[in-house]
């Protein structure tokens, strides 16, 4: 593995721990001041969307 092989791994590997940290947070944290509990509001999911693009940036560029 060269330099820019183990930098996308480490860089790939933060976002997955960033994913995970951000589905552990509670639904109910997320949803709070919301004026309903539909799975569009939910912002966990929107992360994980954003965040799975970074990821197939990093690691297909």
């Amino acid at each position: 593995m060269n330099e820019v092989s183990i930098a996308r791994c480490l860089f790939v590997g933060f976002f997955l721990l960033l994913a995970a940290g951000v589905m552990i947070l509670p639904r109910a944290y997320i949803l709070r001041g919301a004026p309903d509990t539909a799975l569009w509001r939910d912002l966990r999911w929107w992360a994980l969307l954003l965040l799975a693009v970074h990821v197939y940036v990093y690691w297909r560029f």
